[in-house]
């Protein structure tokens, strides 16, 4: 334990405002994020703690008990309170990022004598008593997700109040909309257009170009901003072009008003009794209060608005709002098509916690639910982790994805491309994803053994506007400098994938996209704790390689160096890829959207399974 007090800087805004008003004097700094980090690297009169010092394994192990314990306790509790099915699932969903935010502070913060943060005024705010320190440091974390909904998981923008004339140029739009989709078929993308749904989208529109493809979208606040949205919705309609990126006609939804004041968050809070549980309840309380407001405003007004709307397809890869579920089960139920695209997620796990967690984020509905009548799986082994879930299934449909790419031609250095992907804390999944402290330091280190390889070259991705934690201009600032390591977005993903020997990740579906370009991957994570794919641990030779390797039992530099002898220019085969891939036999997404087009809805008997 510190005896030195200490400031939680949450965000760069924390970290600007700190500074700026050098409010750190005789303090440490405990910075939840890189970016934050990085505004006082090169002011020595800061003393930085990042979040790596102080949850470590152990604690995310404990965090992953958390989860199990704390959702098992609020299903029973809300089902005795009443709540509605759609309300159960959405706020299960919201509880389960906050229970895990909740217990990263709960253990973060136990080492400090006395702990200061900046409340909402940017006023600096402290306390030795810890109860008070949890209540102010995750209470403000809870009130800036209220005020930015379209970064948080529960997406609660659609507040109001909306006047009368909103609702008037609504139906004026609705009934324009009515005229310009009549007799065609309908497409509904759900929440935001991902990858793999704008995909589906567009291969969809080529089989069928009078297909209507609409981005559900919820009712702007600002009546300007619903002025432009509709003028702009409606030109796109009248437009002869092929629809382009997410720039598609929004279709606008809104929940029922409903009673403001939710009991039930009262009733279930008495009937929790352990320490921790009950204090991430009482300060998320307004907030769960809201979820579970708007999942029943949707559950009574979706299914109006489904039905005028009729859609003949649903497509999404986030059906984690009480408007998603709504519309889901409101379409399943007419005989529409409701296709479930897997995003970013786990694969099967034998070992614990892995497995625990693996098993709780999948119960969020991202891999497999009742409302889809089809759940399109990107990669073999998200069709293996379904059936294992849920033996019963008999939807799921594998779809190929992705393309297989040319190997580089020519005498240069072996390209080595990192393209991962970690959770910021207010989305925190334990154990599994790296935070982004770990996800930096994996950089770091693969930096550091690169360096030592003058043969290679490293190139490193991240995530600009959907994880700004780890932007490149923090990368830069932190990471070791050498001349043959590059932090750069420039050009698309599969640009850089096209120009490389070797994908670096830990968890995420750039993997998948290597696999299917025919480029080896390796698993790396300066933890060690999550392994996505089985593969090799020790360096391969031209006779025995892999497709797949992990880091951690082998040092970094050697395993490179082999990864390089055995791969440059050497492709992979089909039978080292046969595990991770799709066959060929399997349908692509051209083939998929033909398929679902034309297949009866709910006949999940006549779905083409794998």
């Amino acid at each position: 334990m510190s005896d030195r007090p200490v400031i939680v800087v949450r965000d760069v805004a924390d970290a600007n405002t700190i500074k700026r008003k050098r409010l750190a004097q005789n303090a440490q700094l405990l910075t939840l994020t890189p970016a934050a980090a990085a505004v006082f690297v090169d002011d020595q009169s800061y003393e930085v703690i990042r979040t790596t010092s102080v949850y470590g394994d152990d604690l995310h192990a404990r965090t992953v008990e958390h989860l199990k314990d704390g959702l098992e306790e609020f299903d029973r509790l809300a089902r005795l309170q009443g709540l509605t099915d759609t309300q159960i699932e959405a706020t299960r969903i919201t509880y389960f990022y906050k229970l895990a935010t909740a217990s990263f502070f709960w253990h973060s913060l136990r080492g400090f004598t006395e702990t200061f943060w900046l409340d909402t005024r940017g006023k600096l705010k402290g306390s030795k008593n810890f109860d008070e320190v949890f209540e102010g440091v995750f209470g403000g974390f809870i009130h800036r997700r209220m005020l930015k909904p379209e970064v948080d998981i529960a997406n609660l923008e659609q507040d109001g109040p909306y006047s009368a004339l909103h609702f008037g140029l609504l139906k004026l739009y609705k009934t324009r909309m009515d005229k310009l989709m009549k007799g065609r078929k309908k497409l509904l993308i759900i929440d935001k257009a991902r990858p793999s749904s704008q995909n589906f989208a567009h291969a969809a529109y080529k089989q069928d170009p009078s297909l209507v493809m609409l981005l559900s979208r919820p009712l702007p606040k600002s009546l300007l901003k619903t002025v432009i949205n509709m003028a702009g919705s409606l030109v796109l309609m009248r437009s002869k072009k092929e629809f382009t990126g997410t720039r598609l006609p929004r279709y606008f939804f809104w929940p029922q008003d409903v009673r403001s004041y939710m009991p039930e968050i009262e009733g279930i809070t008495a009937g929790v009794h352990d320490e921790f549980r009950k204090a991430t309840l009482k300060v998320s309380k307004k907030y769960l209060e809201k979820v579970m407001r708007h999942a029943l405003g949707h559950e009574l007004q979706v299914p109006q608005d489904i039905a005028r709307l009729a859609p003949d397809i649903i497509s999404t890869d986030s059906p984690f709002t009480g408007f998603a579920i709504s519309a889901c089960r409101t379409a399943k139920s007419m005989g529409k098509q409701v296709v479930l695209f897997n995003h970013a997620s786990h694969t099967p796990q034998t070992e614990e916690p892995s497995k625990t967690m693996g098993n709780l984020w999948a119960s969020l509905g991202r891999l497999y639910n009742e409302h889809s009548t089809i759940l399109a799986a990107r990669a073999p082994s998200i069709a293996e982790l379904v059936k294992e879930l849920s033996p019963h299934c008999n939807k799921v449909m594998g779809v190929r994805q992705t393309t297989k790419l040319a190997h580089p031609q020519g005498s240069r250095p072996f390209q080595i491309l990192f393209a991962g992907n970690y959770m910021g804390v207010h989305n925190h999944i334990p154990w599994m994803l790296e935070t982004p402290d770990e996800f930096l330091d994996g950089i770091a280190e693969l930096a550091q053994a690169v360096s030592q390889i003058p043969q290679a070259r490293l190139l490193v991705r991240v995530k600009v506007n959907a994880k700004p934690e780890c932007n490149p201009e923090t990368l830069r600032k932190l990471l070791p400098k050498s001349p043959n390591v590059e932090i750069s977005n420039e050009g698309t993903f599969k640009q850089a994938l096209a120009q490389s020997d070797l994908l670096v990740a830990c968890i995420s579906t750039t993997i998948d996209e290597a696999l299917g370009a025919g480029r080896p991957v390796l698993l790396h994570s300066t933890r060690g704790r999550y392994h996505h794919l089985p593969g090799m641990s020790t360096p391969p030779t031209a006779a025995h390689r892999s497709a797949v390797y992990v880091s951690g039992k082998t040092p970094l530099v050697a395993l490179l160096k082999g990864v390089m002898d055995a791969h440059r220019d050497r492709p992979l085969n089909e039978a080292e890829l046969k595990a991770f891939i799709w066959p060929y036999t399997t349908p692509n997404m051209d083939e998929f959207a033909r398929f679902v087009l034309g297949a009866p809805a709910t006949q999940t008997s006549n779905t083409k399974t794998v």
